[in-house]
């Protein structure tokens, strides 16, 4: 398959390495406690809505007995079949390329019952400049502030 660049050069997509995935270390506590996890990884997808950790990730963390959910949300998949998951308030720090962290305040978590990926979705993607080079990141900032309580140390 061939792609063209911006200035019109063309190439094979076989001939790029591209990345699976990109992914961040974060750190997440249940929403107000400030008991922070930080071996979690996230992968970057700019295809989920909001943040979702799978429970066997929050079990092997030890979270999965602190985080408690009345609710639950209906969410469309990427292969477009439908599925329901409890959905629990977190909060949620991020590192940033210059060494601080931004830390997001009730973020709305997805809880799907199974899986061994957890998803940082456009509900804080939609926050953050992230430039890239060859599926690194190569800068990260905090960048607006809708609807977010939020912290930058």
């Amino acid at each position: 398959m061939k792609a063209k660049l911006f200035d019109n050069t063309e190439y094979l997509i076989d001939d790029v390495s591209l990345p699976k995935s990109i992914v961040i270390q974060a750190a997440i506590a249940p929403g107000g406690t400030g008991q922070w996890i930080n071996t979690l990884e996230m992968e970057l997808d700019t295809g989920a809505d909001i943040v979702s950790i799978p429970l066997p990730i929050l079990k092997k963390i030890g979270l999965a007995d602190k985080l408690f959910s009345e609710d639950n949300i209906l969410s469309e998949n990427a292969d477009g079949s439908e599925s329901k998951a409890p959905i629990v308030k977190i909060d949620l720090r991020i590192p940033t390329t210059s060494g601080q962290y931004i830390t997001f305040f009730g973020v709305l978590c997805m809880v799907p019952p199974d899986g061994s990926v957890s998803l940082l979705g456009r509900s804080i993607l939609s926050h953050l400049t992230i430039m890239l080079n060859s599926g690194q990141i190569t800068h990260m900032e905090y960048r607006s502030s809708l609807n977010f309580k939020t912290k930058l140390k």
